[in-house]
Parts: C-alpha cells; structure tokens; sequence
C-alpha cells in the first residue's frame, strides 16, 4: 500500500515528535494512521525517525508478510528491531539458509553457529535471516545467553508464550519447553536463536532434544567462541566484502562518491560497527567523506599515543572517539549518559530505570539535570541513536550499548571518574528497588525483572552502601518466587563469601542472607543443613535485634516450616502462634507478614485437625487482602481458595467447590498460573469434585493437576507424591486397579523422600491400604492398614481424626479378614469418637457409621445394625444428597472408605 505524501509528512513529523519526548501516545496515533493492513516498520537500532535526509519511506525494506494463516505476530518472542540499514551478506545468508535446511537422517537439532570477531555483525545477520524467514517458521525465540540466570529467566518468557506457565523450578520449566518443543507441540516450526552463546558447554543444558520427525525445529547461535565448530554447523562471519561496504556508505550516505567510500572503507577495516558509525556521524554533522577521514586519522594519532590495551581495532575506537567527540559540543549529558551506561550489563536498560532525583556521588550537573528530566533525557537518547552510539528501541523503551562501545567508553575515563559513574549505577539500581520492602510476588516486581541483567555487571556484589546490597537480597527473593533456585544459592553464598568476613556474622544483611539461603536449602531438599541455618539465623536475629524484629519473626516461621517438614506439628503450631501474636502486637503491624504468620498457623490447625479454627484464619486473610487488594488479587484468590480446603476438611464439600472451583480458574488463567501458590489449589479442586460426586470430572482434573504438579515440582518433591497419591484415591472407584498400581508407587516415594515413620507417609500407607483392599489384595491391605494405624496414632494420638480414618479403614480390612467382631469393636470406638471431634454429620463420621452398621448385622445384631443404617442413610441423604455415590453405595450394603489427605500450604 503506497502512502501518500500528506501521511508521509504526518507521519515524519510524529516520529520526529516521538524521538525527540518519547511520547508513545504519539506512538499510538502512528499505528493508528498507518493502519491495521499496512507493513509498520519498526522502531529500533537504525529507526524510522532516524533515516537520512531525502530517504523515502518506500525505500525502506519492508519486513515480508508472513504467509496466510502463519502465527508469525503471536509467536515472535523478544526478537530485537530490525537493522533497516542491512546491506549485503547474500552469501552468508545462503549459507545458512542451506545449512539450516539440512535435516538430520537421526531427526536431531543440530545447533548452526555465526562466530565471528566482535562488531562484524552476528547478531545483525541472525535477526536479519530471522525477519525473511519469518514465514517459515510458527515461533522464533530470542534468548540472551551471556548469562545463565538471563537465559533461564528468557526460557519462563517463552514457556508463558507456549502456554506453559513457569514453574517454582526453572530448570524444570526449561525442561517442560525442551520437551515440548521435541514433540512440537504447540509450535511444529519453530527457531531458537542463542544470543551471544560463548560456551558451548554452558548452553547445552537448554538446546532442546532430538525431536520427532514431525517437528521442523532449528537453534541458531551467534557467538565469538570458535570451539562452537567442535558442536555445531557453523558459518563464519567476518567483515564485509569493499563491495558490500560502498553499498552500506552510499546507501547511508548518497551523495558520498565511490572513491572516497572505498578510502573510507579501507580505513575502517570493513567492520560492519564502525562503518555505521561513520555514516551516521558525517550524515549527523554534515561533514564529508574526506574531512572525517582526516579528523579519524588524527583521532588514530591520539589514542596509539595513549597506548592502552584494548578489544578492538583502533580505528573502530577512533570513530566512536570521534562521534564521542562531536556529541559531547551539542550535549554532553547525552556523552555522560552513554558513559555511565557502560557500567550497566549489555542487556537492553530499561528507559524508566534511568530516573535519579538525589545522588550521593559526585556526578556531573549536567548528567544530574538529565537524570532528573524526562524531556532531557529523552533528547540525549535522541542525539545518541542518531550517532548510532547506542540502540535505541522505541517499542521496548530501552537503550543498548555494544560491548565493544562500553569497553572503549570504560577505557576513556580516569579512576575516579570510572569510580563515580559505577557507583551512580548502583544508586540507579538501588532506588529503583527502593520502595520494595518484602518481594511477595514476582509479578508485581517490574523493577526487580529491569535491574535483573544489570546488577552484578554493576559491581553490587562488592558494594559498601547497605541500599546497594539491598539489590542482592531483593534478587535472590525475586530469583526464588521464580524457581530459578540454582542461581538463588549460587547469588546468595557468593553474597556471604562477600560480606561475612567485612560485615561480620550478626550484620543485618548477612543475616537476611542467610535467611533466604535456609528457604532455598529447604526448597532443594537439603532440609538438615536448612534447619541448621534457620536457627542460627533466628539466634543471631534475637540477640541483634530484639524479638519483635521483622527477621526474627520470620527466621522463627522458617524455623516451623523445618519442624512441619520433619512432622513436628505441635512445636509447629506452638511457634507459629506465638510469631503470629507477636506481629499483632506491633504497633504497625506490616500486612504481608500478619498475613504470612496467620496462613503458616492455619496450616498448623489443618495438621492438628483443628479445621474450624483454621477457617476462621484463612477467612480473616481473605477479607483483609480483599480490602486491600481486590477481588482479582492473587493474594485474595490463594487465601480463599484456602477457606475452600478447610470446608472440605470440614465435610462442606458443595461450599468447598463452589470457593474452589471460582479461585482455581482465575488463577489458572493468569501468567503466574504454575506457582506453588496457584498449582496446589487444583488438587483440593479435584477432591472437591470428586467429594461431590463428579467422578469423571474429578478424574480429569486429577490427572490435570497431576501434569501441572510434575510440570511445577518434578517427581522429586513429597508434593508430587501426594497429588498422586490423591488421584489414586479419586480414581478407585471407577480402577480399582489402577489406583492401586498408582497407590502403591506414589507410598514408595513417600517412603523414600520423607521417611517409612513420617505421619504423611503414614497417611499414604491408609490410602494405599483402602486401594488395595478395592483390588481384592485384602492380605496387603491388612498388613498397610496395621502400620499405618501404628505410625498416626503414635504420632498423633489415638483420638485425632486421622488416626481415626485410619482405625475406620482398619475395621474394614478386618471385616475383610474373616473377623467381624474385632472390625466392629475398632469401629464403634472409632465412631464414638469421631462423633465427638467431627460431629454426627460429618461424612468421615457417615462412612463409620455405614461400616458400624454392616459389622452389627455380621455379629447377628439386627436390630441395632437396622437402626443405626437407617439413621445413617437419612444423614447421607440429607448431606451429600439422595444420589450421591456414597449414599448409593451405602444403600447397597458395602462399605465407605476413609482417605486422609494431607496438605502442606
């Protein structure tokens, strides 16, 4: 579609506007006057806003059009603005359209390496290829891989983008992407492409699997590593052919003759990077061919006078010396900025990120000026990109230095100054983070995700400035909510090494540390050396601080987390209500904390079998995060899903659903929906279905839940364990069989992750026992009904409610056994106490009951057998309803199960 020349002028004049304020309202009246139909050229490293005097739009390369039906605009993930300056390369391109068109004979991914020299245009050539081939492909992923924890971070983005929500453990969403991708699913044509990979052996963990021979999958790397030849097709990328560089000049630069643009090719050496920044220079100032070849000689003259060390060819160094030079007579704050950029990392900087009203170093006023103002420094960024310093990418609001360029940027300036601006960096980072006080959710922390890339390469590891160090804590919180626990530990033990032996072992950020290495140890199931450091943590914390402190309340709740973990529910719950009564009586109580206190003791309650007690608390959470938070908060959404698991515990299953049903789907539908917080409430949704009745659709949603618990946990977690352990007990009445099988090995995890006495495995030993029992193994059953009895009671006591299921489901296997008399003695006393503790209508009262009634009539009591069932039955019907499957299954004279499920959030 032609514009016409009233759109044209319009729409330069908006760009204009845009470049100049960063006004993206503007941005919007842009896309709005181009319209829907039409090819939009984006905004990025050599934008629209920048092109030369006298270039037309039309004479821009356009992106192609993908093919009808092609997922090309919902599946391109973080890949960078196109170069709309690319000149040449048609045979390197070739060359990789050929070699990534090769397929296997064994259906593998083979990875297609660009190496090359730093500046030669790696990472240009891949975007290039990525933008003609779009079509080809249904996704194509841009993943940083310079740095582990940015590439992890980029692997959660692309699983949100493959509807595979991220995980509370990184590596196995990595692995959930992998797999998905081998099977092609959803995505049969997709490309990865490895930014900046220069260990090949560092990226192997994340390159997907061989695929099936359906997928038409490719990874492409850049890199300057040439050992990726030793592992990959590679194509070599060097500088360009003095014919493709006086096509890139001339079409820069139109009215600069043939001649001189081969003296300035020769000059430059080729290098894609720094021809561009003498183009962008000459046709910014004006100048000529042969005026910036003399002031590059002179520039030349200087820096070899110098003498320093460097990365890069001088003559490279003179151009940006020389665009150094010409930016800083029209704004120096624009060179200040590009100055302190470079103790940024080489990841895209976030614009926003760039605000600082007050400063504690010694920075230019200029600089100051600039930092403070959003019109100044959008004009800087102006002047910036139109020297081709740095990218500037409107549609993501980032600017982006070259390594190159940071290191020759680096290099000019003195110890002091260097000193000052890596110090101004942390303060940026530091008050960008400021106003967070306890990371609780990672989506709300846009902040943390923009000083992510950038912290370590500011030096924050070593800083003295507590804000500064502050950054650390609040990433490893941030990097844990996210599941990337590898990099947690490994942030949080380089941080001690750090500031142990110079802040000493009771500093408050050293404790903070050691805080938030106990959660993760405990997270990874090192649960021993987790404990250890929680009590140390919370013994330092209560000396140093007093016990009303904030961190010796929370070392106190990590504490009970490790005697949860260990079974230890009443030193659990001791200690919880006493953290919780302890925030309360703070004058200003902090809201996440009381909230985190009230939650750890309602799940004490559930444990204790005190479940009206554990309502009232989670309902109190509930309101008081509706209040503050909305309706659609996740806080609100997890702390009424939790009331819902309490009226299931409490036989209130149509309320159970109800609740359950409601939260679990809105928080499915949001990004974060693979969160332990979100994934563990499908579980009790499925119990609740099945509670109710609905047995098919119970099933599904457990094997659901089972998939998303795998997906989030691995099998590697007690979690996991017990989701399965709950599809087994939806699954028997329908498979007997098979929810035995799954019985039966979900009891051999719990045996192996928690131990063969633990209470929880206790618990798994019932459920199997009543599998078992159903599949016609009434020996097993027996033998697994004695022991578990045998662990809860002595656990728990004899009177509380799951010894008590457990006692129910014994009587049964008895019953079984050929001794109805021992089976009806074990369950009036079951059913007397159960009378007491859950009340007469309580389903696990009804099922003993049922039981009761059958072994009455077995021990020739007719009449009391006939009362009590007519009873029974009446409450059934009036509880559960006249067609649920239990009141028909008692109505059929068989007998009612008991499971015991076990929650641990």
């Amino acid at each position: 579609m032609a514009l016409g020349p009233v759109v044209a002028a319009a729409i330069g004049a908006l760009t204009n506007l845009i470049t100049a304020t960063w006004n993206w309202w503007f941005f919007a009246v842009l896309v709005a006057l181009v319209g829907a139909g039409s090819t939009v050229v984006v905004f990025g490293e050599n934008w629209i806003g920048r092109r030369d005097p006298g270039q037309s739009l039309a004479s821009l390369p356009a992106i192609p059009a993908a093919s009808p039906g092609s997922t090309v605009t919902s599946a391109w993930l973080d890949v960078p603005a196109r170069n709309l300056h690319f000149i040449g390369r048609a045979d390197l391109l070739r060359q990789l359209e050929i070699s990534l068109s090769a397929r296997d004979h064994l259906a593998a991914v083979i990875p297609h390496a660009l190496y090359g020299l730093g500046g030669v245009g790696k990472t240009q050539l891949a975007i290039e290829y990525a933008v003609r081939h779009a079509s080809d492909y249904d996704l194509v992923a841009w993943l940083p891989a310079e740095q582990a924890d940015l590439l992890r971070a980029s692997y959660q983005r692309l699983a949100d983008r493959m509807g595979i929500a991220y995980t509370d453990d990184a590596s196995r969403t990595i692995d959930a992407v992998r797999d998905a991708l081998r099977r092609g699913e959803p995505y049969r044509r997709w490309l990865l492409i490895f930014d900046n990979a220069e260990n090949p052996e560092s990226v192997r963990p994340y390159l997907p699997q061989p695929h099936a021979a359906e997928t038409a999958g490719q990874v492409l790397v850049t890199s300057r590593n040439r050992t990726w030849g030793q592992v990959a097709r590679t194509v070599e990328v060097d500088v360009l052919k003095r014919q493709e560089s006086l096509e890139l000049i001339q079409h820069r630069l139109a009215h600069v003759s043939e001649r001189d643009a081969d003296r300035l090719a020769e000059h430059l050496g080729d290098l894609p990077l720094a021809l561009e920044q003498a183009a962008a220079w000459i046709s910014n100032t004006g100048g000529s061919a042969n005026e910036y070849i003399e002031l590059l000689d002179r520039r030349m003259r200087d820096l070899l006078r110098a003498n320093k060390p460097t990365d890069y060819p001088l003559s490279v160094a003179a151009t940006w010396d020389l665009s150094l030079a010409t930016l800083n007579e029209s704004d120096p704050a624009a060179v200040q900025l590009l100055e302190l950029c470079a103790y940024f990392g080489p990841e895209p900087i976030a614009r926003d990120l760039l605000h600082l009203t007050h400063t504690a170093s010694a920075i230019p006023a200029a600089l100051t000026a600039a930092l403070a103002d959003a019109l100044l420094l959008g004009a800087a960024f102006n002047k910036i990109g139109s020297l081709s310093l740095a990218k500037i990418d409107g549609q993501r609001h980032t600017i982006q230095l070259h390594r190159l360029v940071q290191a020759f940027l680096r290099s000019r300036l003195t110890d002091s100054d260097a000193a000052i601006m890596r110090a101004t960096a942390q303060q940026i980072l530091a008050a960008a983070i400021s106003s967070i006080d306890f990371v609780d959710s990672p989506l709300e922390q846009v902040n943390l995700e923009w000083v992510a890339p950038h912290f370590l390469w500011a030096g924050c590891l070593d800083s003295d400035e507590a804000a500064v160090r502050q950054i650390i804590i609040h990433q490893v919180r941030y990097r844990f909510l996210r599941g990337d626990h590898a990099t947690c530990r490994s942030l949080c033990e380089q941080a001690l090494q750090r500031w142990a032996p110079r802040l000493g072992p009771d500093h408050r950020q050293v404790l903070e540390l050691r805080h938030r290495l106990g959660d993760t140890l405990r997270w990874l199931g090192e649960t021993k050396q987790a404990r250890e450091i929680d009590q140390d943590t919370h013994t330092r914390a209560h000396q140093s601080f007093g016990p009303e402190d904030s961190l010796t309340l929370r070392s106190a709740a990590a504490i009970a987390s490790d005697m949860r973990l260990a079974g230890e529910y009443w030193t659990a719950h001791d200690l919880d209500r006493a953290t919780l009564a302890a925030h309360l009586a703070i004058a200003r109580p902090n809201q996440f904390l009381v909230t985190s206190a009230r939650n750890n003791l309602a799940i004490d309650l559930r444990f204790l079998g005190r479940f009206d007690e554990a309502l009232a608390l989670d309902q109190e959470n509930a309101q008081l995060c509706l209040k503050s938070h909305g309706t659609e908060d996740w806080r609100t959404l997890f702390f009424a899903a939790a009331t819902g698991c309490d009226h299931y515990y409490l036989g209130h299953y149509p309320t159970a659903l109800e609740i359950l049903a409601d939260t679990t789907a809105k928080m499915n539908a949001r990004p974060s929906a693979s969160l332990f917080t979100h994934v563990v409430w499908n579980r009790w949704h499925a119990l609740t279905l099945r509670a109710v009745g609905r047995t098919e659709q119970a099933i599904s949603a457990g094997q659901h839940a089972l998939d998303r618990y795998r997906a989030a946990f691995g099998d590697t977690l007690a979690e996991t364990a017990m989701m399965r352990m709950s599809l087994a007990n939806i699954t028997r009445a329908a498979d007997p069989k098979r929810a035995s099988d799954i019985a039966t090995s979900a009891l051999i995890d719990h045996q192996r992750l928690l131990g063969e006495a633990h209470p929880t495995t206790g618990a798994a030993l019932n459920n199997t026992a009543i599998a078992l029992l159903r599949a016609g193994d009434v020996h097993s059953a027996r033998q697994h009904g004695e022991r578990a009895y045998t662990i809860l009671s002595d656990h728990f006591g004899e009177d509380h409610w799951a010894t008590l299921s457990a006692q129910t489901n014994l009587a049964s296997q008895l019953s079984a056994s050929g001794e109805p008399s021992q089976a009806l003695r074990l369950g009036q006393q079951a059913l007397h106490k159960l009378t007491h503790a859950q009340g007469p209508n309580h389903p696990s009262t009804l099922a003993c009951a049922n039981n009761v009634a059958l072994d009455l009539r077995a021990t020739n009591r007719p009449r009391a057998a006939r009362q009590l069932r007519a009873s029974t039955l009446a409450l059934l019907a009036s509880t559960l309803g006249d067609n649920h499957p239990w009141t028909v299954t008692a109505r059929r004279h068989r007998r009612l199960d008991s499971d015991i499920e076990v929650t641990t959030f």
